[in-house]
């Protein structure tokens, strides 16, 4: 999945540095972010473990007060890329 998320970063980075309109400026950090939630709630639940680890009350706090940040930023950039061809 690496490999997927450098050439993404890579892209993101080269339309960020174009300062175009539209384009959210902090797209490619919060890609990074998206991608480094995903791959720890993975690592965590795809690797066999005698006990399932579990989520703490205050990581499920901190994710859902940066869900809407992310989120916010996925959803310009796919707006975007829906409009405009890169």
């Amino acid at each position: 999945m690496k490999p997927e998320l450098d050439w993404i970063h890579a892209k993101v980075q080269d339309i960020e540095a174009k300062r175009l309109a539209g384009f959210p400026d902090n797209a490619s950090l919060m890609v990074t972010a998206i991608y480094d939630i995903l791959r720890s709630q993975r690592n965590d639940l795809g690797h066999p473990q005698a006990i399932p680890s579990q989520v703490t009350c205050e990581d499920a706090f901190v994710n859902l007060q940066v869900f809407q940040c992310y989120y916010e930023t996925a959803e310009g950039v796919r707006q975007y890329l829906a409009i405009n061809a890169v």
